[in-house]
């Protein structure tokens, strides 16, 4: 009897579990595929026992395919989950940059009064509304992305 694989998991551990169980179906597979192979090559077409074989040949590709499509499944499940794992990381370390940035001007400003203000007033003709929300776009743009 076939063993069946185990749920997907996240962790790695379950997931060396399920690709040697998704192994040693195959192997078991392939052992029964082989055993029907050398039975039709034994048996005269036309017999009962050459057709019977023959459905099971055809029964064990099928469960071979069935076997690989919930492998490719599963791989593409794990992968999107990794990509959405990834992408809420990218969103939370810039996030945190933002932040620390808030945070360093902020400082800069109270614990130098005087040269904030002389930065603000060097900046003061570039920082217009229009590249402000461009800018701040362009953040949210690349945070996003």
């Amino acid at each position: 009897m076939l063993t069946a694989a185990a749920a997907v998991q996240t962790n790695e551990g379950s997931t060396m579990a399920d690709n040697d169980a998704a192994r040693a179906n195959f192997e078991e597979l392939k052992g029964h595929i082989d055993l029907a192979s050398k039975r039709i090559r034994a048996l005269q077409p036309g017999e009962e026992k050459y057709v019977q074989s023959l459905e099971d040949l055809e029964d064990y590709y099928e469960r071979t395919v069935q076997l690989r499509r919930i492998q490719a499944d599963t791989a593409i499940e794990e992968r999107d989950e990794a990509k959405r794992g990834a992408a809420r990381k990218v969103a939370a370390m810039a996030t945190a940059l933002v932040a620390m940035a808030a945070a360093l001007a902020a400082q800069f400003a109270w614990l130098a009064p005087e040269a904030a203000a002389e930065t603000w007033s060097a900046a003061r003709p570039y920082a217009t509304w229009d590249r402000t929300a461009m800018l701040a776009m362009l953040a949210a743009a690349w945070t996003l992305r």
